[in-house]
């Protein structure tokens, strides 16, 4: 079965104006306006906030501003390639405002990426989408971040927008450089590779499967390992099947889903699946046809012409003989499935899955899609006006809800506050002289230290190198990231040190802070 009637590709004429120009003047003055408020507060938060979103958001950093001294951080499967070279020139140039900057960039190119699909599907007002996008507020909070959920959103919308065009060159390229982002790529992986053969593409599999190749053989030579080149990914995965993490419910995720979209924005968005995916009216609003799309115009006469034999027809034929249409359902699958998948992970306890709602990101601009077709279809069908205006109010209304619960801006919590006084310790006095090793479980240390995770004076929060104990070497030890880890070798009890032979250092102000119970080792001489 194809997905694809007419296998020659078209190459469409300029389509014809879907909108007046007044219109197209609202939605430009829309688009700046969202953009420049969303800019300057995301500016603001960043100079404002001194503590990271969280420590993962650390670990990246430090990844990102050591990787060009020592290049196979580039490849780091805990730091993920994509993550890494995005942000490692502005961190080794201007430091954590530079990759927060970035952020900002990555954050707005998602919004846009949103309204170029929207306006590809011939939606009315697709700066909706935009707003919408930037209206997440993950999206805000992450603008301003160093995690990896928005350059993996960015490939998200660059991946959709090419299968949307029939580029599907670009397609295979692009999700193929997603699992080098984050793991959910490997999923979406299976689902490019499914497309391709459905439109009669399986040569570019090649090209999918191209980057975690290279990844591989790159990964292999860098570090130098032992063992065959293609085995080196999947001999240095870091997540246990069985995580360490507590599991959680199984709607979970569905509870966050305010969160995610921001809680005025959900109900517009539950609309917009619904829209998406039955579609009940026969999708009234057609697509923006391009002239010399024949495919297109084809399609939509059979699909048009078909008897209408209740919703399950009108779900599944156009699926097959309309690209739009089939778009569409896209639209709402991808983060249904993202969805149902994390809430089966963190459910079963799989994964390393620890319910992190900034899971859901990761297919940010189709939340921003959605919320603009179910807001565009419920002010037509009541008539209502000015749907820019009321999206603008809408996306600002979150804003009050901070007086409430502020979380913002971002201060150092009290386990980051003892890290920088233990860093201080460590730094003091002949203590680096006599001790000049050191392995620590919490990035914040090395942070302070101004140290890379793998610096030639920091031996790594393994149990295969703590349990040699060696000589010289302080190790510092948290309740929170010292036992609980993605990686069961990286999960280290204060019995497992004690027994080993690791002797306790008294600290003076050890439990003082909220964090409290860290406890600081030397090595027996």
């Amino acid at each position: 079965m194809s997905l694809s009637v007419d296998p020659v590709e078209a190459h469409a004429t300029p389509a014809v104006p879907l909108t007046p120009p007044a219109r197209d003047r609202a939605e430009l003055t829309t688009i700046f306006i969202a953009i420049a408020i969303f800019a300057a507060m995301s500016l603001w938060m960043a100079v404002a906030s001194e503590g990271f979103l969280e420590a993962d958001s650390c670990t990246h950093y430090l990844y990102a501003r050591y990787a060009f001294a020592e290049p196979h951080l580039f490849v780091n499967v805990w730091g993920r390639p994509v993550c890494t070279a995005l942000y490692a020139l502005p961190a080794r140039l201007t430091g954590r405002m530079g990759v927060r900057v970035t952020s900002l960039l990555v954050a707005i190119g998602v919004a846009l990426l949103a309204r170029a699909i929207a306006k590809g599907q011939g939606w009315r007002w697709p700066a909706l989408a935009l707003v919408f996008t930037l209206a997440q507020p993950l999206v805000f909070l992450h603008s301003f971040s160093e995690l990896t959920e928005l350059p993996f959103a960015l490939l998200v919308g660059l991946a959709f927008l090419a299968y949307q065009r029939r580029r599907f060159f670009w397609f295979a390229l692009v999700v193929g450089t997603m699992p080098l982002s984050r793991p959910e790529g490997f999923g979406l992986l299976i689902v490019a590779a499914v497309a391709l053969v459905l439109h009669r593409r399986a040569y570019w599999l090649l090209v999918l499967a191209l980057p975690v190749v290279v990844w591989d053989y790159a990964g292999w030579r860098l570090y130098g390992e032992p063992g065959h080149w293609w085995n080196w990914l999947r001999a240095n995965w870091p997540y246990a099947e069985q995580s360490l993490y507590a599991s959680g419910p199984l709607l979970h995720f569905i509870a966050l889903l305010p969160v995610v979209t921001s809680p005025f924005v959900l109900p517009a968005t539950v609309v917009g699946i619904w829209k998406c995916l039955v579609d009940p009216e026969g999708a009234e609003e057609k697509p923006n046809l391009n002239r010399g799309d024949a495919e297109t115009r084809r399609n939509n006469r059979i699909s048009n012409g078909a008897p209408r034999l209740g919703v399950s027809a009108v779900q599944i034929l156009p699926f097959f003989t309309d690209h739009k249409r089939r778009c569409e359902i896209v639209i709402a699958g991808l983060p249904l499935m993202i969805l149902v998948g994390h809430s089966l992970l963190y459910w079963r306890g799989k994964m390393a899955s620890n319910g992190e709602v900034r899971y859901m990101l990761v297919v940010a601009p189709l939340w921003g899609l959605l919320a603009a077709r179910g807001w565009a279809w419920i002010f037509e069908r009541l008539q209502w006006r000015h749907p820019l205006r009321w999206a603008g109010v809408v996306a600002l209304a979150i804003i009050p809800l901070h007086h409430l619960y502020p979380v913002l801006p971002l201060r150092s919590m009290p386990d980051w506050v003892e890290a920088k006084q233990i860093a201080a310790w460590y730094s003091s006095g002949d203590r680096i002289a006599r001790h000049p090793l050191i392995a620590t479980s919490h990035p914040g240390i090395l942070y302070y230290l101004d140290l890379s995770p793998s610096d030639s004076h920091v031996v790594e929060w393994r149990k295969q190198t703590l349990d040699a104990v060696p000589v010289g070497t302080i190790v510092v030890w948290d309740p929170i990231y010292g036992v609980l880890n993605a990686d069961k070798d990286r999960s280290i009890s204060l019995d497992e040190l004690l027994a080993d032979g690791w002797k306790p250092v008294d600290m003076p102000w050890s439990g003082d802070q909220t964090a409290g119970k860290w406890r600081v080792f030397e090595s027996p001489r």
